[in-house]
């Protein structure tokens, strides 16, 4: 009797309306970001390990400065960031993101197409240092902070949906300081209505295009190889606020190379393993 009613409640459930997985934003709308990226990294030189481990955690406040038909305008304040590593780090750098704003200029599907601001926050952070102001500049690009960004509104796809539906989409990001670009194919899948809001896995599968090498320089690089692996991740959005709740990623990144100098060759080999965690609320996330 217990097993037919269940039977009977499930079957007379509503089902879920398809519905769209896309942010709704408006003129004045604020909401805010937390973001945790914790890298665990094994370097291996002529068969000697170096072993890292990096956890960054960042704190962020987005007021929308403008909606129109070409996209939208947002203010990105850093309000906090925080570092934890077993390596030598410069400390005193981190506390100087506080209070930092950027303005990002979304088309319609939400790609970041400009980023105003950095030039002042690597003036911020190098001050009269020129090897440090020369290395912000070659990771602090508009490319990579437009890639942070994607992932804060990437879907995969702005139509309606409805349990277990499948869709793919695919983009690019470079490599920091220019290491080359990877081209990211990923295959969704609508896997649950949850309580939260409507839960999406993913599995992506990378193409890596070598950078460009001055051929003036004294070295050379052979036997170079970018791949990934276990690049997996999923993400709840709540179809009634029209945004992101929370999503996850992990992805494994196995590089190897041989850079030859003088006739010397010194063989490289990195394992990286990244896991990215982002969760928004229409109250600050930053606690006191």
């Amino acid at each position: 009797m217990t097993a037919l009613l269940t039977l009977t409640m499930v079957l007379l459930a509503p089902v879920p309306e398809p519905a769209p997985l896309k942010w709704k934003l408006a003129k004045g709308d604020v909401f805010y970001v937390k973001t945790v990226h914790h890298t665990k990294q094994t370097e291996t030189t002529n068969g000697k390990d170096e072993d890292g481990d990096i956890q960054q955690t960042a704190y962020f406040k987005y007021k929308v400065l403008s909606v129109g038909e070409k996209g939208y305008t947002l203010e990105q304040t850093i309000q906090k960031t925080e570092l934890k590593s077993n390596l030598p780090v410069a400390d005193e750098l981190v506390g100087k993101f506080a209070g930092t704003m950027l303005i990002f200029t979304l088309d319609v599907n939400f790609a970041a197409t400009k980023v105003e601001g950095l030039d002042k926050l690597i003036d911020k952070l190098a001050g009269d240092n020129e090897a440090l102001r020369k290395t912000f500049k070659g990771s602090m690009t508009e490319e990579a902070y437009g890639a942070s960004i994607r992932e804060l509104f990437r879907t995969g796809t702005t139509k309606n949906v409805k349990l277990n539906d499948k869709w793919k989409g695919s983009h690019s990001h470079q490599r920091g300081n220019g290491n080359g670009t990877f081209e990211v194919d990923t295959a969704y899948k609508l896997a649950a209505s949850t309580a939260n809001g409507e839960k999406v896995t993913w599995t992506a599968t990378t193409k890596f295009t070598l950078p460009k090498v001055d051929p003036n320089t004294i070295s050379t690089i052979s036997a170079w190889e970018v791949k990934t692996d276990e690049y997996t991740g999923e993400f709840v959005f709540d179809t009634k606020l029209h945004r992101l709740i929370t999503s996850s990623s992990r992805m494994k990144i196995i590089a190897s190379m041989t850079i030859s100098q003088r006739d010397v060759d010194t063989e490289f080999k990195s394992v990286e393993t990244v896991e990215s965690k982002i969760t928004v609320s229409d109250k600050s996330l930053l606690k006191d």
